[in-house]
Formats: structure tokens, C-alpha cells, sequence
């Protein structure tokens, strides 16, 4: 019985963040113009006010009814549902598990920022807000000591997974599909190989049989050869 419970409050935290997360999102997409590190703070406390609001209200309520024990591992939960579903709503809203999922992502954000493609994508000063907006997260549900300890936070897979992602923001084009592959070389069937060449030598790897939509778009975003990207099956 209580682990339904558990469950359903599980269910119920996803859901409620999920819709926080989609409210944050329409109001960073609205944020516009050059990065500014000054302000940087100032807007991550705009599109963080849903989240808060809600952490706020439940947080408030856990803490008068539930012992210490029970109230930090309903934090821990909370923690990790919303650094998932901040990357997976606003930094990488396309992606999943799957390698050719991800590159799929990644490569429709490139065709986006050249101007060709729909995928929503961050630019600069949103990643910006994005970091600023993170720290502020962290500090959360840390509570100057009374929270999450430290080496939780800074250990989570869900933390080093959300940094992965904005990482990707910030390599170019061949780094960055050369770490997804470096990564997750081990997913890929080697019966149904394609290989991808840059004029670096980056030699790029994955699934053409399982994911033909990657290399449309990766053709795509190379702008007609801007890239030199040259794809072959073997």
C-alpha cells in the first residue's frame, strides 16, 4: 500500500512539473537578444516562478506532516524529476535514450539555427539563463544545509545528465556528434553501419536502417556542403 502510494505521488510530482516546465519554457523562448551575464540572474527568477511556486506550496505542506526521513526522500525525488524533465522539456524537449533519438535532437538544432528547420532550440543567452537558473535549483533544494546534502546534488546522474546537454549548445558541429558517438558507441548494430566524414576526420557512426531520419536532417542542417558532410553505407 505504501508503495502505491509512493507511486501515485511520483506520478503526480512528474505531472505537475512537466506543466511547470512547459510554462517556463514559453516564457525563455520569449527572452530574445545578445548574452548578458548581468541579467542572467534576473531572468532565470522569471522563468523559474511556476517551479517555485509549486515547490513552494507542496514543500511547505510535506514539512508539517511528514518526518525527516519521509521529507528527504520526497526532496530527492523531487530533485530528480526536475532536472529530467528540465532537460528533456526545455534543453533537449526531442530527446530520449536512444542514441539516434538524440543526434535526431541535435541535428535539427543545427538546421534550426541556420535557418532551415523547425525544432526548438536555445541560443546563447538562454543557456546562460538556463546555468543561472540551475545554480539557483541547486541552492533550492540544498536549503543552506538543511536540504540535500552537497555530494548528493553535485553526484546525481540527473545533474551530469542536464550539463551533458547544454554542453552540446556550445560544441560545434563535429565535436559534438563525435561525443554522442564516442558515448554510446556500444548501442549501435554494426550490420547496419553508416558512416558520416568531416573534413576534420571526424568519423561518425550509427544505426541507418533504424534512424534515416538523422541523416536527412544532418544533410539538412550542412547547409548544401557548408559543412562538407559526405554520408556513405558500408
Amino acid at each position: 500500500m505504501a508503495d502505491k502510494r509512493e507511486r501515485e505521488r511520483k506520478t503526480n510530482f512528474q505531472t505537475r512539473i512537466n506543466g511547470c516546465m512547459r510554462q517556463m519554457a514559453e516564457i525563455l523562448y520569449q527572452i530574445k537578444g545578445p548574452p548578458n551575464h548581468n541579467t542572467a540572474e534576473a531572468d532565470a527568477d522569471a522563468i523559474l516562478r511556476p517551479l517555485m511556486e509549486f515547490l513552494d506550496g507542496n514543500l511547505s505542506i510535506f514539512a508539517d506532516i511528514c518526518e525527516k526521513t519521509v521529507l528527504k526522500r520526497i526532496l530527492k525525488d523531487l530533485w530528480r524529476i526536475v532536472l529530467s524533465s528540465l532537460e528533456k522539456t526545455i534543453v533537449l524537449p526531442q530527446s530520449n535514450d536512444s542514441l539516434g533519438a538524440q543526434l535526431l535532437t541535435a541535428a535539427k538544432g543545427l538546421s534550426n539555427l541556420k535557418g532551415g528547420g523547425e525544432a526548438k532550440t536555445l541560443t546563447p543567452k538562454q543557456c546562460i539563463i538556463i546555468d543561472a537558473g540551475l545554480e539557483t535549483i541547486k541552492q533550492y533544494f540544498h536549503a543552506g544545509g538543511n536540504g540535500l546534502k552537497k555530494a548528493f546534488v553535485e553526484k546525481s546522474p540527473e545533474l551530469a545528465s542536464l550539463r551533458y546537454a547544454l554542453s552540446l549548445y556550445s560544441q560545434s558541429t563535429d565535436a559534438f556528434i563525435k561525443t554522442f558517438v564516442t558515448t554510446q558507441h556500444s548501442q549501435v548494430d554494426e550490420s547496419e553501419v553508416v558512416r558520416a566524414e568531416f573534413p576534420v576526420g571526424v568519423g561518425v557512426h550509427t544505426s541507418w536502417k533504424t534512424h534515416p531520419e538523422v541523416f536527412s536532417v544532418l544533410n539538412e542542417s550542412a547547409g548544401g556542403g557548408s559543412y562538407g558532410t559526405s554520408m556513405y553505407v558500408y
